[in-house]
C-alpha cells in the first residue's frame, strides 16, 4: 500500500515538473525580416533602413501560480525613430532616484550592464497605456551614447 502512495506522488510530481518544463520558452529573432516583424510589434512602425543593427530575444516561464514573460532589443540609434518611439508611446523619464531592474539572468548576453545614474532611461507600464493587453507590463527604453545603440526592455507578468 505504501509503495502505490510513493508511485502515486513520484507521478503527480513528475507531471507537474513536465508541465512546468514545457511551458516554458525561449525565441531569438535572428533573419532581418524576423527583426523588423518584433521590431513592428513592439513600436507599431517598420524600422527605417538607418536601423541597420537590430538584435531580439524573449524569455516566457509559465509556472503553476504565475507567470512572467520578458522582451529585450538593440538597434542602431536614430534620433527620428527614438524620437517618434518616445512621443508615440508616452513614455516617461525615469524619476532620478528610481532605479529599474534591467538585468536578469534570463537577459540576453548583448545586454550592458548600464549606471543608472549616468544615463537617461523613459519608462512606460500598463497604466499608461489606453488599450489592455491583459497582463501587467512595464517598459524601459534607454539610448547608450558610447556604443549610439537603442536598448529596449519589457517585462510583463500576471
Amino acid at each position: 500500500m505504501r509503495s502505490k502512495l510513493l508511485y502515486a506522488l513520484y507521478l503527480s510530481l513528475t507531471i507537474c515538473t513536465l508541465l512546468a518544463i514545457s511551458c516554458s520558452k525561449s525565441n531569438e529573432a535572428v533573419s532581418r525580416p524576423d527583426q523588423e516583424k518584433m521590431f513592428g510589434e513592439l513600436f507599431g512602425f517598420a524600422p527605417p533602413k538607418a536601423v541597420t543593427e537590430i538584435k531580439y530575444k524573449d524569455v516566457y516561464n509559465r509556472n503553476l501560480l504565475d507567470g512572467a514573460w520578458g522582451r529585450w532589443m538593440r538597434f542602431t540609434y536614430n534620433e527620428a525613430v527614438f524620437s517618434r518611439i518616445l512621443k508615440a508611446e508616452g513614455y516617461k523619464q525615469r524619476e532620478e532616484l528610481h532605479f529599474v531592474a534591467l538585468k536578469s539572468a534570463a537577459a540576453p548576453k548583448w545586454l550592458p550592464d548600464v549606471d543608472q545614474s549616468k544615463i537617461t532611461i523613459y519608462v512606460r507600464g500598463n497604466e499608461d497605456t489606453q488599450q489592455s493587453e491583459g497582463y501587467s507590463f512595464h517598459e524601459y527604453i534607454w539610448h547608450d551614447t558610447n556604443s549610439n545603440v537603442v536598448y529596449f526592455h519589457k517585462m510583463y507578468w500576471d
